[in-house]
Parts: C-alpha cells; structure tokens; sequence
C-alpha cells in the first residue's frame, strides 16, 4: 500500500496531518485524499463496509473535484448501505443527495436514491420531490425520466405475483388417485403379465378340437366306433365345458385377449417405474 511521505523532505506523514512535521511543507491533498481512498477500497474488500465509510470521510475535506466528489459520496452511500446499520440510512440517503446535488444529469445517482427510499418504504418522498420539481418547470426532463422510473418501481412492488402451475401445488383428481402407479397396483399388473403369459401358452398347446381327436382316431389304431364315440365324447365335454370352467379358460387363452392383458400390464409397469425414478 502507498505510504504517505513529505514531497519536500520525505518525511512519513498521518492521514491527519496537514503540513510535514518536520518541514513544514503543505501535504499535498491529492495524494493523501488517493491514500485515503486506498484505505478506504481496501477495508471494504474485505467486507468491512461501515469501517470503510468511515474511513472515506476525511478525503472530502480537501474538495475534491465535482466529478470525483459525486463518485466518492455515491461510494460512501454505498457503504453505508451495506454495513447493514440502519442508523447510517439517514446518512447514506444524505450522501446520495449530495452526489446528485453534484451532477443533476447523473440517472444513476437518481436510481441509487430511489432504490434506497423503496428498501426504507418512502418512496413517496421521492415522488413528491420530482413531482415540485416539474411544477416548478413542466419542461424538466430529469423529473419526468425519474418519475417514469418510479411509476414503474411502484407498479411491480403492487402488481400480484405471478401464480405458477407447479405440479405439486395441483391437487390430483379422484380418477388420477384411483389409476396412479402404487407398489400394490404394479404387483397386481405384474401377476397379470405372468396370468397373460400363462394363458397364451395353455391356449398354444392346448388347441386341438374334436375334429382333431376324429381323425387321430382313423388314422391310428382305433376301430371306427371307437373313433366315433372319442369324437363324440370329446364334443360333448367342449360343449358342457363351454358353460363352465373350460369356457372360462377358452377365454382366457384367448391370444387376443392376453395380448392386450400383456400391453396394458406392461405400460402399466413402465408407468410404475419411471415414477419411482424421477
């Protein structure tokens, strides 16, 4: 960091001093008004913000610039601001002031100022502020600009905020209840793939009718009575059957019956578990 030396004998100054010690010799206020900022810059690196406003007073006593006054004040304000002491927010509103005091045309020091009366909830100061202003002249074109600004600053402060369509504030309805994948249902849907599976294989190899049992009969070794009467006791069992457990199982080896059980079980499942996934 820069030290702080007498141009005309070297000799180590303080901030405070205003002539060399030793010499006599002015200090020069440029120099020590840069060291200050210096140090001032430095604290607030390091998240020291109150300690660095403070630090930062002392470089407005040489007059510095309006140029760089109005920078210094708004840096200071921002400091203020940040130290997170709202005692200092009188304070930190007055630097602003000043700032814009030092250049009217500067819409940031504007801003900073009207941010700063939202967060403190007075913003209508700055309203009734810009508002004499442009009674005063209808032709101020910062009062209008910084009126737009607030005009807009406090609509979304009243504007309702906007709803989102989450998922999970939607309440699901009573259907979506009944068919969403649960542990229980997927092991029901499971049992139906292997019931489908299992049904299309018995109707594969067990598919042969009467008409099959005839002509093995003629074929074989079996008389043509003996033939006749294995035919006709088989059709009367399909037919007693088709009223009973044998019709219910005709059915449930229907392929096409147990391919659409299958693809329906299947989705099911895959439904189940990309749920549980995601």
């Amino acid at each position: 960091m820069t030290t702080l030396n007498c141009g005309a004998c070297g000799q180590a100054l303080a901030l405070a001093d205003l002539q060399c010690s030793r010499c006599g010799a002015p200090v020069d206020p440029e120099r020590r008004r840069a060291l200050i900022v210096q140090r001032a810059d430095g604290l607030a690196d390091d998240g020291h913000f109150a300690e660095a406003a403070r630090a930062l007073a002392p470089a407005f006593e040489s007059a510095p610039p309006p140029g760089e006054a109005k920078r210094l004040w708004r840096k200071r304000a921002i400091w203020l601001q940040k130290g997170g002491d709202a005692r200092q927010m009188d304070e930190a509103e007055a630097c602003l002031q000043k700032s814009v005091e030092l250049d009217d045309a500067d819409d940031l020091g504007h801003h900073l100022w009207i941010d700063l009366l939202k967060q403190r909830g007075h913003l209508d100061r700055a309203k009734a502020y810009y508002q004499k202003r442009l009674e005063a002249n209808p032709e101020d074109a910062v009062a209008k600009r910084q009126l737009g600004v607030i005009r807009s600053v406090a609509d979304f402060l009243t504007q309702a905020p906007p709803k989102l369509d989450l998922e999970g504030d939607r309440k699901p309805s009573t259907l979506e209840k009944w068919i969403r994948p649960t542990p229980k249902k997927m092991l029901i849907a499971g049992a139906t793939v292997l019931m489908s599976l299992g049904g299309m294989l018995w109707g594969l190899f067990n598919s042969a009718g009467p008409e099959t049992v005839a002509a093995a009969g003629s074929g074989g070794g079996l008389g043509d009575a003996a033939a006749i009467a294995l035919a006709q006791s088989s059709s009367g069992a399909a037919s007693w059957a088709g009223g009973g457990a044998g019709g219910l199982m005709q059915v449930l080896s229907d392929p096409w019956v147990n391919g659409i059980q299958l693809a329906l079980a299947a989705a099911y499942l895959w439904w189940g578990y990309k749920e549980r996934r995601g």
